[in-house]
């Protein structure tokens, strides 16, 4: 290898190690799944133990009310967007029923984080209104909205070697949530997302990891007479 060469080899090799990013923090694999318990002595309930679950007397063809949820999979950074990602979709079918007297029931919600199961029992609770009162119960206009309320969530777990804690639920801005107002006679569908922490201090660098003073100067001279040596070269 020609003197020039070289010399741009170690140039090029000081500003490798001067501004060597740092390593990017690790995706972490999710997926999640749901099924809802039973609701004993409401009527027409039908559904327990899976993601779908519906009430009431049908008015119309579109059928029952009903509770849905659906799992998703796939990667959240916890240092990128506040670590949120989405939990799964919820969706209520509101249509027009008699006999109504559902007031909420448990998702049994199951979240794998690389690998690692933490399951949640999150009691939702619902609101029916009568479609013609005045004002709604639960706010807005006539036909009078449902609504539906989530739970608090902050759970702390282990998983392979760190220490997370995982909040929700919030919007995509990353605001909490805990209701949502479902439209009559309408497929209402909300993304529920969540945010998760990566809350294990990491370990002190060992001592050898710092370099001594001494060292950078030293590193810092070497690079500098790699720079004149160049100059000198190539002038």
């Amino acid at each position: 290898m020609s003197p020039i060469l070289s010399i741009r080899a170690g140039l090029l090799l000081c500003a490798a190690l001067i501004f060597a990013p740092t390593a990017d923090a690790a995706l972490i694999n999710f997926s999640t799944s749901g099924t809802w318990q039973d609701a004993p002595g409401v009527n027409g309930f039908n559904g327990a133990g899976t993601n779908q679950i519906n009430w009431g007397t049908a008015v119309t063809s579109s059928g029952q009310s009903g509770w849905r949820f659906d799992g998703n999979s796939g990667q959240v950074d916890t240092e990128v967007n506040d670590g949120l990602f989405q939990v799964g979709l919820f969706t209520h079918n509101n249509f027009v029923i008699n006999n109504f007297n559902f007031l909420g029931t448990t998702l049994d919600l199951t979240i794998t984080i690389d690998g690692v199961d933490l399951d949640l029992a999150l009691g939702l609770t619902h609101l029916e209104t009568p479609n013609s009162d005045n004002p709604c119960a639960a706010g807005g206009v006539q036909p009078c909205p449902d609504l539906v309320t989530f739970p608090a969530v902050d759970q702390v777990f282990f998983a392979n070697g760190r220490d997370y804690r995982i909040t929700g639920f919030v919007d995509l801005n990353g605001t909490a949530v805990n209701s949502f107002l479902t439209l009559e006679n309408q497929v209402n569908t909300a993304a529920l997302y969540a945010r998760l922490d990566d809350i294990t201090k990491p370990p002190p660098p060992p001592l050898e990891a710092t370099p001594e003073p001494g060292t950078l100067l030293l590193f810092g001279a070497g690079c500098l007479l790699f720079a004149r040596l160049r100059k000198r070269t190539e002038g």
